[in-house]
This record gives structure tokens, sequence and C-alpha cells, in this order.
């Protein structure tokens, strides 16, 4: 009985320290729990912080972009603005040299008095009277150009334009009807104008392709019948008329060639008589100033066929082992394409391939057969 006791009280100290320590361990959990109560209190409180920052930096984000948009915009447009400005500057420059030129026959624009008007002698009524006129004496005003009229001599189409420059000016550009009918109204008889082929095609004095003035349809109408007055006064030896001739037989002057065919801006030569291969009838129409024709529309092809029954070659080929067809102004075929059913087939030869068309369509054939052909080239006024 005695010993049960003593193993009980035994027990019961050993549940005391127990509990003594589960109190002690507790006491160390509560204070751990407001430690990390506080710690969480602390990362609630920052994140918070950080959503801020991170709405700021968000908004700034966005200020930025809008920012780098509005500066981009500037940048292109000021681009533009240099560019203009470039352009401004260089005709200012031209205006500027233009200008130059012609300080040397300021005394055909004012009064021999008015280049002394400083002088001491100079009265009043002299300098009231000082007063440059717009253009050189004996020359004409029309719009904002001045127009000088020869009644004398008459020159080569070169010497002409030597006399012009060497007073500061040039042959006469024609950019309208109105300044046609101007000239034709002065003019005593024919004249020549600042239109050259020297080059190769129609260019004015300045630089510019004839296509590139401002003379619409019914002004060149005009101009085709006037053109043999314009320029064809004197020897034909001169190289304004190399090539003239195909557009002038006789008296009759036209926007084509003798003989061929026009529709809208260009001019087309239909073979009638004998028959080439690919190569020569190529070289043919080179020729001709011309190249075999560049079909790019249904209604061109319909004009070409209502002129002609037979195959015929067109300017389009294809080099050996190459599957690509290209013209023969270099330009691959675009989406413009009037094969012929089954044509042009998925088969490539080591041999070049030519085309030849009709009222079908188009079809690929040997270069070496022989077939009529079509010629293309630019209408000399439309």
């Amino acid at each position: 009985m005695e010993g049960n006791l003593e193993h009980l009280r035994a027990n019961y100290s050993l549940l005391v320290n127990e509990k003594n320590k589960l109190q002690e361990n507790y006491s160390i959990l509560i204070i751990v729990k407001e430690q990390v109560q506080e710690d969480c209190s602390f990362i609630v409180e920052d994140k918070k912080l950080l959503e801020e920052n991170y709405n700021i930096l968000d908004k700034e984000y966005i200020q930025l972009q809008t920012n780098s948009r509005i500066l981009t915009e500037e940048n292109n447009r000021l681009k533009e603005n240099y560019g203009s400005l470039t352009e401004d500057r260089e005709a200012l420059r031209r205006k500027y040299n233009v200008m130059l030129l012609k300080v040397p026959f300021l005394d055909k624009y004012c009064p021999s008095f008015c280049k002394d008007y400083r002088r001491a002698s100079a009265t009043s009524s002299e300098l009231t009277k000082c007063s440059c006129t717009s253009c050189p004496d004996r020359w004409e005003t029309f719009n904002s150009k001045c127009y000088y009229f020869s009644t004398l001599d008459k020159k080569t189409w070169e010497e002409s334009r030597q006399y012009c420059a060497n007073y500061g000016g040039h042959l006469v550009i024609i950019d309208s009807e109105e300044e046609l009918v101007f000239i034709n109204n002065h003019a005593a008889e024919k004249y020549w104008i600042g239109l050259t082929d020297a080059e190769g095609e129609w260019t004015w004095v300045d630089g510019t392709p004839l296509k590139d003035h401002s003379c619409n349809s019914e002004c060149g109408s005009y101009l085709a019948g006037t053109m043999t007055l314009m320029l064809f006064l004197f020897d034909s030896w001169n190289p304004c008329f190399k090539f003239l001739h195909l557009y002038l037989p006789a008296d009759l002057c036209g926007p084509c060639p003798w003989g061929w065919q026009r529709l809208n801006s260009k001019c087309y030569y239909i073979s009638k008589h004998g028959k080439l291969h690919w190569d020569d009838s190529k070289q043919y129409c080179s020729k001709h100033r011309a190249h075999l024709v560049i079909i790019n529309s249904e209604e061109e092809k319909n004009f070409i066929n209502k002129h002609i029954a037979s195959d015929y070659w067109i300017g389009l080929y294809r080099e050996a082992w190459m599957r690509a067809w290209t013209w023969v102004d270099n330009t691959p075929l675009g989406e413009n394409r009037f094969w012929q059913k089954g044509q042009p087939g998925n088969l490539y030869y080591y041999s070049k391939e030519c085309v030849i068309s009709n009222a079908a369509g188009w079809k690929k054939e040997s270069c070496y057969s022989h077939n009529f052909w079509v010629c293309e080239t630019e209408a000399l006024i439309f």
C-alpha cells in the first residue's frame, strides 16, 4: 500500500514538472505569435506600399509611352518639315542662281538713269520715274513669264537655244493651251520651242520629260496640230529631227508614228507582212524606239486582238531552267495574266521560252518559231 502511494507521488511530481514546462512553452508561443502578428502587419503595410508604388510606376509608364508616341510624331513632322525646307531651300537657290544670271541684264529692265540713282545730280522727277519693268525691253509679258519673239535672223534649234541662254532665258516651254494661244498670237510665223529628243525621249530644255508638264489631253491635241509649225522649220539634219519623220509624214502630225495604232497613252505597231522569230521581233521594235508589247489589261489585249487575227509575239519570256516569266522591260509578270487553258504548265526547259498571243489568250512557244509581232511605245502627245 505504502509502495503504491510513493509511486503515485513520484508520478504526480513528474506531471507537475511537465505542466510547468508546457506553461513555459505556451508563454513562449504567445510571445512568438504576437511577434508573427506584428511582422504580418508590417508585411501587409509593405504590400500596400508596394501596390501604391506599382500603380504610380504604371501610370508613369503609360505617360512615358504617350510622351514617346508624341515625340515620335513630332520627330516625323520635323523630318517632313526638314524635307520641305530642304526642297524650298533648293528652289530658292535655283531662283537665286537664275537671278544672278539676270543681274548682267538689269539694264534691259530698268531705265539707264536708275543705275546711278544716288548721284547728286538726280532730280526728284527722275527718281519718281525710276521704276523697273517686269520684262526686258521688247519682251512680252504673260502671267509671270517674259517672252521674246525673234523677228530678224532665222537660226537652227541649237543656235536659238544658245541665243536665249545668252540673255538669261531658254527656249519656250509650253505648259498650257492658254500659253500656246498667247505665243501664236504674237509669233509672225513658225518658231522653235524648247523640246528635243536628243537623249532618246522627248524632253524640255529644263530637263523635264514632255509628260511632266501640265498640258491636258485637249491641249495635247492642239499641240499635235501645231507641232509641224513649231518644229519643222529648219534643216532636217538638225539632231532634233532624228526620229521626227516617224511622227510627221508629209504635213500630218499625230501622237503615234505613221501606220501605228493608239490606245490611251500608248502606240502599237501591228506587223502584217512577214514573220520573225522572237529575238528578231524584239530587235525590230528596238530599232523603232519601241519594245515588244507588254499587256497590262484586258482592254489592251482586246484592242490588239481587234487589229490582228493571227498569232503574234508579245514581250513575255523566261530564261532556260527558270520558273519566273519576265517582260522585256525586266518587270515580273504581274496579276494580269491571260493564259490559254492548260498554259503555261508546270514544266520548264533547258532553253528559253517565249509567248505568243491570240484571241484565245497566251501560249508559250519556242522562241525560234516564226510569227507576227506587236511593238509598243509611248505616244508623243495624247
